[in-house]
């Protein structure tokens, strides 16, 4: 292999990609959208108000402090209001001043809402504020009954105060831990949208290469493999190029608009995410190019590129199960696998918690798989390229290769 045919080749890969404005337009859109994608939740996310409820007479007044206390405990926000009657409770929730009004009645308590408000949202009492509200009732009840039938206030006070319950957890989760989920799908799709776009890059150069009858030009002045690597290795700088101006851009809008929580992992998810672009495009952009050897029409670039494709989208939605079960044994031996170690590894490295020896073990095992494929693909290209007639099935490539 002579290095300097795999830097003009690379070079030629380079100068089309910088040229084409499909490119360029992609390089800006992939920035733009992570941004976008940042800015908008931050940007329309209204600040929480608290929810107003209305007291109506003297009973469900004198009840108040204990449902202020049972909010609090449910983690709501509630601001009590005094109204003297029903008719003005009613006023009050037409108006939106009040969100919902609690009248009580000896043994019966009747809490009024608003209904329906619009097409898409129902106005109701919370359930969690529901729940807490009745046990506070009771409690008020049975206070009162007790306290009719003589029962000391010191023997109520006992009685009813309540048993604090501590949790204690042997192994609890990082306080960012819903920011490195976000991340861990954030890298597999990257990762996922990246490695097919640039792996149908390739499929899709080499095969305009050999149905325009180019390739047969190309490989009587350079050797194939040259041409292969060339082609690969050009394309994949660009897109190496990319990936790093869209970590960059979506790592800028979230210190610009403080939406997320960076989590603990980013200075090593990041690197990985670059050096795992680099394997994995390694590994899928050589079986892409063969793949577009095989073409007889350029009609046949999307059937050709498929069953590269199928994996990467099976490593994204694995992404899901792992966030659901980062400890599961089978996942973690699916992230060992070539196809899928690119995406489910680099989604590991975001959640935590990997052994130091994991992500080296899958990076050996795809090296090597690269070396194995780079070989078979050498063997293939040359006389794939060339032949022409209509599209080549793997077995009559892998017939040609045997010739």
């Amino acid at each position: 292999m002579s290095l300097e045919t795999v830097r003009l080749v690379a070079s030629r890969e380079l100068r089309e990609r910088m040229r084409s404005r499909a490119t360029r337009i992609v390089t800006v859109l992939m920035p733009l959208l992570v941004v976008v994608l940042i800015a908008i939740p931050a940007l329309v996310q209204a600040p929480a108000s608290p929810t107003r409820r209305g007291l109506v007479g003297g009973p469900a007044q004198a009840v108040g402090a204990d449902v202020r206390g049972a909010a609090k405990a449910a983690g709501l926000d509630v601001r009590i209001v005094q109204v003297p009657s029903r008719a003005a409770a009613v006023k009050d929730l037409t108006r939106g001043r009040i969100d919902a009004a609690l009248i009580l009645r000896g043994t019966t308590a009747v809490a009024i809402v608003r209904g329906s408000v619009g097409y898409f949202r129902t106005e109701t009492l919370d359930p969690q504020l529901g729940a807490a509200l009745q046990a506070t009732l009771n409690a008020a009840h049975e206070q009162q009954v007790l306290i009719g039938a003589g029962v000391p206030m010191p023997t109520l006070r006992a009685a009813f105060t309540p048993v604090r319950l501590a949790v204690q957890t042997l192994k609890p989760p990082p306080k960012d831990q819903m920011a490195r989920d976000v991340a861990a799908l954030a890298a597999a799709l990257l990762l996922y949208v990246t490695l097919a776009l640039y792996g149908n890059a390739v499929v899709a150069g080499v095969a305009q290469e050999k149905t325009s009858r180019t390739a047969e030009v190309l490989v009587s002045a350079v050797r194939a493999t040259d041409l292969l690597v060339g082609k690969v290795l050009g394309i994949g700088i660009f897109g190496f190029g990319q990936m790093a101006i869209t970590i960059a851009a979506g790592l800028l809008a979230n210190a610009v608009f403080q939406h997320t929580v960076i989590p603990g992992t980013i200075w090593v998810l990041l690197p990985s995410v670059l050096l795992w672009f680099v394997i994995g495009y390694a590994f899928y952009a050589f079986a892409f190019a063969v793949g577009g050897t095989l073409v007889g029409r350029q009609e046949d670039v999307q059937n050709v590129a498929m069953p590269f494709v199928l994996p990467l989208m099976a490593g994204f939605m694995l992404t899901y199960l792992l966030i659901a079960e980062p400890t599961n044994p089978v996942l973690r031996i699916l992230s060992f696998l070539p196809p899928l170690a690119p995406i489910l590894m680099p989604a590991r490295l975001a959640i935590g918690s990997v052994p130091a020896w994991d992500p080296w073990l899958a990076a050996l095992l795809t090296l090597a798989a690269i070396y194995g494929e780079v070989r078979l693909a050498a063997r293939i290209y040359a006389p794939a390229l060339v032949r022409g007639g209509g599209r080549l099935s793997w077995r009559a490539a892998l017939a040609l290769r045997r010739r």
